[in-house]
């Protein structure tokens, strides 16, 4: 393996963004989500959103804002996780915190927004995504403060409720056809775009968890391709 950096002071960590190493990618493709998606929040707003009403005002701004997070703390996991094994677990505390936040952020923000007529359905959904992120968060903390005898398999876990998670994303976007009509306006207008944002993450989730193409090619793409969860999250954001 090439390019992977040691047991760096916190200076040298913060230092090591301005070269060349296997994390150059993630760290400045994330740093790019920040100042991108940071840019297109304040645009967006004036040009658009802020003649809406206050509930899509604040949908859109917690989901802008908590994609903002999700990259930034990508950016501290990618820049400090090799100062030692301690900062490690508590930068991807921070990074899988960041994703935790997006998820919910975005899907509750698109639930308001969808069951803005349908209350009941809208806070079942909401509070079972508050649930599913609570079960995330704990499968995240848990593995810091347990004891070595302890054998669980933490990150088989993550990935499980990860699934679980995305899937159940599913069941509000079919019952939403159903109370909106399968030919209305509405649907014809956004469930093409729902649908395809799911492909991409899907396809995302699919390179990033089998690691291709690193797994077939070994040594061959330590620094230009490392992939990260968060890029087709970008591009579902903004779809």
């Amino acid at each position: 393996m090439t390019g992977y950096r040691g047991a760096l002071s916190m200076k040298e960590a913060f230092e090591s963004v301005f070269y060349v190493h296997n994390e150059t990618v993630n760290i400045w493709s994330h740093i790019i989500g920040v100042l991108g998606f940071s840019w297109w929040l304040w645009a967006t707003y004036a040009d658009k959103v802020a003649a809406e009403s206050l509930a899509h005002r604040i949908a859109f701004v917690v989901s802008t804002l908590v994609t903002i997070g999700a990259f930034a703390s990508s950016v501290v996991y990618h820049t400090f996780k090799c100062h030692s094994p301690h900062a490690y677990n508590l930068c991807l505390l921070f990074d899988y915190s960041g994703i935790i936040f997006c998820v919910l952020g975005v899907t509750t923000s698109s639930i308001y927004i969808g069951y803005h007529c349908f209350p009941l359905p809208r806070d079942l959904y909401i509070g079972i995504m508050a649930l599913l992120s609570l079960a995330l968060a704990v499968s995240i903390v848990i593995p810091l403060f347990a004891p070595p005898t302890f054998h669980v398999n933490w990150s088989d876990v993550r990935t499980k409720l990860l699934t679980l998670f995305a899937c159940f994303g599913f069941i509000p976007l079919v019952h939403w056809i159903y109370l909106n009509g399968l030919y209305s306006t509405t649907v014809a207008l956004f469930t093409w775009r729902l649908l395809s944002a799911y492909a991409l993450l899907g396809v995302g989730f699919f390179f990033w968890h089998f690691k291709i193409p690193e797994r077939f090619f070994i040594g061959s793409f330590d620094i230009w391709v490392r992939f990260s969860r968060r890029r087709p999250s970008s591009i579902v954001i903004l779809w």
